[in-house]
């Protein structure tokens, strides 16, 4: 995606070292950008406060295990704050139980082993897919490192929130849909670029099926998809661009209606609970 205008501009050196950068696989720089944000990560557990495995959380953790462990048991219960993360995991409360602080090393565990490389992953796709590979290595690395870089900057009436409560939270080690809500969003947003180049059907089911589990984790991730907003209404255009593409002549008006309408009904439903607090 990149633009041809921009490469034509852009400094001998830089295009030197662009071309130096693209006879390697991009998987060797990217697992070492995740091992340094592993190792970062562990040397911040190290030094903040803590309480064993427990970081400080807001509290929306036990509904959401709750849920899960409900779910584990084959019953459906009523979604209080979002029904997609319970879901996920659904099999980490069935083995370990309904104590929430029993579940909680599983838990992080999967944030931070699972989840946390794949949006690193995905941060250096959507900017690699933008501007080359070396725009997406230089976004991966700042993705990992700014977060603990500005930690010098808060002013001292925050410094501690910052630290204690918010990058906790930040870096999946809480039960709180908030990281996983981020991860499903830059997976929706990577295949959503991605259809974009590709034209293909695939990427953007699987855009939209990320981005739908993203709603489900956090309703408030709905504000992203909302006909009023310019994104939402140029990825409407660009999914019944692509259905336009991909179907017969004779159809093309039936499915590029369809795709709209269907994209604006999914956008249209009724707010949740945690939506309208």
């Amino acid at each position: 995606m990149r633009p041809g205008s921009t490469i034509a501009a852009a400094p001998p050196r830089f295009l030197a070292l662009e071309r130096w950068i693209a006879r390697y696989e991009p998987w060797g720089v990217v697992g070492a950008i995740v091992l340094l944000q592993w190792l970062v990560l562990v040397a911040f557990v190290l030094v903040v406060r803590r309480n064993g495995w427990l970081f400080y959380q807001g509290g929306d953790e036990t509904f959401f295990h709750t849920d899960a462990w409900v779910l584990s048991r084959g019953h459906v219960p009523e979604s209080e704050i979002g029904f997609g993360w319970s879901y996920l995991i659904t099999p980490i409360a069935g083995i370990f139980g309904p104590s929430f602080v029993s579940s909680l090393p599983a838990l992080v565990l999967f944030q931070t082993l699972v989840l946390l490389p794949i949006a690193v992953c995905c941060v250096y796709g959507i900017a690699a897919r933008i501007g080359g590979r070396l725009l997406g290595y230089f976004a991966a690395l700042v993705w990992v490192l700014a977060p603990f870089a500005s930690i010098p900057l808060w002013d001292q009436r925050y410094h501690a929130k910052y630290i204690e409560q918010f990058l906790p939270q930040a870096f999946g080690m809480t039960g709180l849909g908030d990281f996983p809500s981020m991860v499903f969003v830059l997976v929706a947003a990577y295949f959503c670029i991605r259809a974009l180049d590709t034209h293909e059907l695939l990427d953007a089911a699987v855009a939209g099926l990320f981005a739908g589990f993203a709603i489900g984790i956090k309703p408030a991730n709905r504000s992203g998809s909302c006909p009023r907003n310019p994104i939402y209404r140029r990825g409407s255009a660009a999914a019944a661009g692509i259905f336009q593409r991909r179907g017969p002549a004779a159809h093309t008006g039936n499915r590029r209606d369809t795709a709209t309408r269907f994209a604006s009904g999914a956008a249209s439903r009724p707010r949740s609970r945690d939506e309208r607090s």
